[in-house]
């Protein structure tokens, strides 16, 4: 009994000590001061003051003066320590700070640590355990984005949820933000960036400094894809409401894509032939109410007055005419679309599209179509103009004897082929002097027949030109160029092309392995910002089926890389160039190989060098294209057409349409076979019509001169 009496008496007497603040600084009652959810200041917001009569609303510490403590039963600021706002359950009070009671979570590991995103429409919020955090040696502290800057110092406030103390880190949607790093697929923008948390100081340091990766993804509307578009080609005026009540922004922009996801850009220019679509929409206007009608549009090379216009639209229908034009979507939602078809103006440089819009109430008929001449007054419509640049080509009638194809049939950053299996892989190496694309309809054809195409380019100064990324100054991303290598006077060329081809072949192998680390869901850094999210290539790579495939110098990469890696199972060979190969890899190429030749290109030294192989039983068939020269392998004489022996020489008498038909079918043919593919195609036995006389089953030159 007596310990208790002294207890309670030393608990009175502790209470007894604590007293309301009674300094210098004015209260808040004297003054008419109030209080945010951090300080209290007097009516001029110029001075602090101190709370007396429950003016901390927020009921918080940071109310009061420094060593003061917010106490709402008084209420005023007293010098017993209150933590205020409470600590959670992870933490305990300690002299009026709450500190996380790391106890609590003994035995957990990073795995533990699970972050959670939550993307809203103009906020993307990661929540993150802060007790669990400094438990694994991690300072809260120090949370920041990507980009460290002052600017970009992100909004973190903090909650408590199931009794457990969260720290949430806001960031902003737009691209470009603060390290945002945006890109899309046909139906989905992807926006990602980076939380770094370094770790706690200590003498003895046991983890690194933590960084992860947060992503959100919104389906990809016209509106959201110019939001995350750098410098799209848009025009934007003001409607004004039927019965000229209120104002609503209604913008016009150009896209690529039948989607209307991909904007085309300022500096981006429009090639005749080929479609644009036009996307009209209006903000702020109540879409039960209102709908987005294009009344009239038109193209000129000046303005819309212009006698030399050309009508697209009128009543809000196709006008018809020599231009194809396709209304899409008008009058049914706050969203029109209009597909058009490119053409040029003589001897300009631009066309200018006007559209005159409106707002249209939908108890009418906003979807008609209204050519009488009682509807061509536009009175309550507003003029809306964009201006698309022309390709610098040469369109004069001359042009026709030497242009070719300047397109292949693709959608640029289509979304992968639905499903869960796995696709066949094909590694492509470019010759002496090209690039990754310069093969870009050999690589489409295969795509499109199934196959997972990865076209390298090469960093051994054999591609014409490219580049590599490496950390400048500032730790900032910077290229650096990688010249094609000549050879030098007194060099040797064998011991250069020799060191490229091994270089090649690892590069071959190498791209393997990140597309295996790739399937398995690992994180690969990607520098090139194609808008192609790496995500879908996820459990769909069959690497029991990887084939290897080159032209010239790739020709050789090929054949190098089955020595080096069993991973390939075998490989097409486009007129290999066998100089930089070394005679004692040779009796190594034990895999099925489809050589297919032009007669031009190929020598009797070379030739003996094939017949070196020891393909060890395996399939080695050698295919000879009469008339075809080595260029044909490449897209050079689809693009260039009849100006193609002014540049490179004779590009033969076959058609190069016929020709690649050849190289496709003959392609094909093989990988499905020694990659045991299910799915069919014609059999190059059955293929004598296409064959013809243009192909040789074994060798055929018409130039035996040295190398």
């Amino acid at each position: 009994m007596k310990l208790q009496y002294i207890l309670v008496v030393a608990v009175m007497l502790k209470y007894a000590e604590a007293a309301c603040y009674n300094g210098s600084i004015a209260q808040c009652n004297t003054c008419g001061g109030s209080c945010d959810t951090a300080q209290c200041f007097c009516i001029d917001g110029l001075t602090s003051c101190v709370p007396t009569e429950g003016e901390c609303i927020s009921e918080r510490n940071s109310c009061c003066p420094t060593g003061y403590f917010y106490d709402s039963k008084t209420p005023c600021c007293t010098d017993t320590p209150i933590c205020n706002p409470s600590c959670s359950g992870d933490e305990t009070c300690n002299n009026g700070t709450c500190l996380c009671n790391t106890t609590i979570y003994k035995g957990k590991t990073i795995k533990d640590l699970k972050p959670t995103v939550q993307c809203d429409s103009d906020i993307m919020t990661v929540s993150i355990s802060r007790c669990l955090l400094t438990y694994l040696k991690y300072n809260y502290s120090t949370i920041h984005l990507a980009d460290n800057s002052i600017a970009c110092i992100p909004a973190v406030y903090s909650t408590t949820e199931n009794k457990t103390k969260i720290d949430h880190i806001q960031a902003e949607m737009g691209a470009g933000w603060c390290g945002n790093i945006v890109k899309n697929d046909s139906q989905k923008i992807y926006i990602t960036n980076t939380i770094h948390i370094d770790i706690l100081h200590s003498a003895i340091i046991t983890v690194n400094p933590l960084n992860f990766n947060f992503t959100c993804a919104y389906n990809l509307t016209m509106q959201l894809s110019l939001n995350y578009s750098v410098h799209p080609v848009m025009g934007t005026t003001n409607l004004p409401g039927i019965n000229g009540t209120g104002s609503f922004p209604v913008t016009m922009a150009a896209y690529w894509d039948s989607q209307y996801a991909n904007p085309i850009q300022d500096g981006e220019a429009i090639t005749v032939g080929t479609n644009f679509f036009l996307g009209l929409f209006v903000k702020n206007a109540d879409g039960d109410v209102f709908t987005l009608r294009v009344e009239k549009c038109v193209a000129s090379p000046t303005d819309s007055s212009n006698p030399a216009s050309v009508t697209l639209v009128t009543g809000g229908c196709p006008a018809g005419g020599d231009i194809s034009t396709t209304v899409e979507e008008n009058g049914v939602s706050l969203e029109a679309r209009i597909r058009v078809s490119a053409f040029k103006f003589q001897s300009a440089d631009f066309v200018n599209i006007f559209c005159d819009v409106k707002l249209c109430d939908k108890r009418t008929d906003c979807t008609k179509c209204d050519n009488s001449a009682s509807s061509r007054s536009y009175a309550d419509t507003r003029e809306v103009m964009i201006t698309l640049p022309y390709d610098d080509y040469d369109f004069s009638s001359s042009s026709v004897t030497h242009s070719g194809n300047l397109q292949i049939p693709v959608t640029w950053n289509a979304s992968f082929l639905p499903g869960t299996d796995r696709k066949p892989l094909v590694i492509f190496s470019h010759g002496l002097g090209a690039f990754r694309s310069v093969y870009s309809s050999m690589c489409m054809e295969l795509a499109s027949n199934g196959f997972l195409v990865a076209a390298l380019e090469h960093r051994d100064g054999s591609a014409c030109a490219t580049y590599h990324v490496s950390e400048g100054d500032g730790r900032k991303l910077q290229e650096v160029w990688v010249p094609f290598k000549k050879v030098q006077p007194g060099m040797k060329e064998f011991y250069l092309r020799n060191y490229q081809v091994h270089q090649r072949a690892s590069e071959s192998i190498r791209a393997v392995r990140i597309l295996e680390d790739i399937d398995k869901g690992r994180q690969v850094p990607n520098i090139v910002d194609s808008g192609f999210s790496l995500d879908v290539l996820k459990n769909r790579v069959d690497f029991s089926r990887v084939a290897v495939m080159g032209h010239s110098f790739g020709g050789a990469t090929a054949l190098l890389s089955l020595v080096k890696d069993n991973i390939f199972r075998c490989a097409v060979v486009l007129d290999a160039w066998m100089f930089p190969l070394e005679d004692t890899c040779y009796p190594h190429i034990q895999k099925p190989i489809l050589l297919i030749n032009t007669e031009s290109f190929q020598t009797r030294e070379s030739v003996e060098k094939i017949k070196k192989m020891n393909s060890d039983g395996a399939e080695l068939k050698y295919l000879t294209v009469k008339n075809c020269v080595h260029q044909s392998q490449t897209d050079f004489l689809f693009l260039t057409g009849y100006l193609a022996p002014k540049i490179a020489g004779p590009q033969g008498t076959i058609d190069p349409h016929h020709c690649f038909k050849i190289h496709i079918a003959s392609s094909l043919d093989f990988l499905h076979k020694h990659l045991d593919l299910a799915t069919s195609v014609p059999k190059l036995e059955d293929l004598k019509e296409l064959m013809q006389a243009d192909v040789v089953c074994g060798f055929s030159l018409i130039n035996e001169s040295k190398l």
